[in-house]
């Protein structure tokens, strides 16, 4: 199973990088808009759509049924199904159908005239709670949101939180947004009874959210894999006879030809170098977890999403679940973190580029996959 994990976040990335993840959904063109950022994400993972002249219209106000639509996006819901003829089916229709079977708190089921109203920020953070698979009521929705880092940004408040005043599609992208730096990574169903209020949060201790696309510098040493023995870690560029040597002899698996330790995964170039390595939570990696973690200190099966968020920033977590972070080195040594939405036209030297993944269990956020791969390796160029 790992070896086919590998060959997809392989191919993922290749994806991301030439803008193949942008086929199917339409482009936001930035226009000096406060949301521009906001919106290149949603448009890019397809959580949001402009209108048929094109336009996005980030001020206009969202209906109860169009935020729906986008908040089960955000988390892979699939709204588009196909009948047995090949015609898609009613993207609303779908919408409520599985609004109504979560049990989330909705108003255009039973009165479709109400779907098209624009929506309060009460009733989104109602819906929200719910989406959460927790049961409250009014103001305990928005504590409850606010104590986990999940309010509508990031410095919003109880006391400046507008519970009746209508929201924007910028401000609901906004704060889909927030939810995804949170760690929400599904959607769930709400139970019929009431949540226990003791169980609230405390705002006065809440966490702090993290901002929506921040960065953090990386050395060298951040491409290497950490060992708790010092002397049996692995670097980027080390031989496989240095590799061999402390780890003993690999096999070669899988049709991106990656060589299989018991604890950790590598790719050789032509010259035996290791140019790409991978660690995992899973059969194939027998104590990885125990053994290694990044040089920021991420750990298998303990670091969390918000972990990786904090060390790396949130600026690489594009589509929940999975980070991916890419790095150019400068003449100086020093490494620069990509645009996350960018393109291969902003690269200067390929040669020079580095990623970062990372992959989350859905059940627990905790980290299960980490990968380190050299550009040219994942787009399939041999410089050597």
């Amino acid at each position: 199973m790992s070896i086919i994990r590998r060959t997809f976040i392989c191919l993922l990335l290749v994806s991301t990088m030439t803008g193949g993840m942008t086929a199917y959904a339409e482009s936001y063109e930035p226009t000096g808009h406060w949301a521009d950022t906001l919106f290149q994400w949603a448009s890019q993972e397809n959580i949001i759509g402009g209108y048929s002249d094109g336009s996005f219209q980030p001020d206009r106000l969202i209906s109860e049924a169009e935020f729906l639509v986008v908040l089960y996006r955000a988390f892979d819901v699939q709204l588009d199904k196909r009948d047995t003829d090949g015609k898609i089916n009613n993207r609303i229709s779908t919408v409520y159908q599985l609004a109504k079977s979560w049990n989330h708190p909705i108003q255009g089921y039973t009165k479709p005239a109400l779907r098209s109203v624009p929506i309060t920020q009460g009733q989104t953070a109602a819906i929200i709670a719910a989406a959460r698979g927790v049961h409250y009521e009014g103001n305990d929705n928005i504590i409850y949101l606010l104590g986990n880092g999940m309010g509508s940004s990031p410095d919003a408040t109880l006391s400046t939180f507008k519970s009746d005043a209508n929201l924007t599609r910028a401000e609901a992208i906004q704060w889909i947004r927030q939810l995804t730096v949170a760690g929400m990574l599904d959607i769930k169903k709400r139970p019929k009874a009431l949540s226990d209020i003791g169980k609230l949060p405390n705002l006065a201790t809440a966490p702090k959210p993290l901002p929506l696309f921040s960065t953090q510098p990386v050395t060298r040493e951040d491409f290497d894999i950490i060992g708790n023995n010092p002397a049996m870690g692995v670097k980027l560029w080390e031989s496989k006879q240095a590799i061999d040597s402390r780890f003993g002899e690999s096999y070669q698996a899988g049709m991106i030809k990656r060589n299989q330790y018991s604890t950790f995964t590598v790719h050789y170039n032509k010259a035996g170098q290791v140019d790409s390595w991978d660690i995992a939570s899973d059969e194939d990696h027998l104590e990885a977890s125990k053994l290694f973690s990044t040089y920021k200190g991420i750990v298998l099966e303990k670091s969390t999403i918000t972990d990786v968020l904090q060390q790396y920033g949130t600026a690489g977590y594009l589509k929940t679940g999975s980070a991916y972070y890419f790095y150019e080195e400068a003449e100086d040594g020093s490494y620069r973190q990509l645009d996350p939405l960018f393109n291969l036209t902003q690269i200067k030297n390929e040669k020079k580029t580095y990623s970062i993944s990372f992959s989350f269990n859905e059940e627990t956020s905790k980290v299960d996959f980490i990968m380190v791969n050299w550009l040219p390796y994942i787009m399939g160029h041999d410089y050597n």
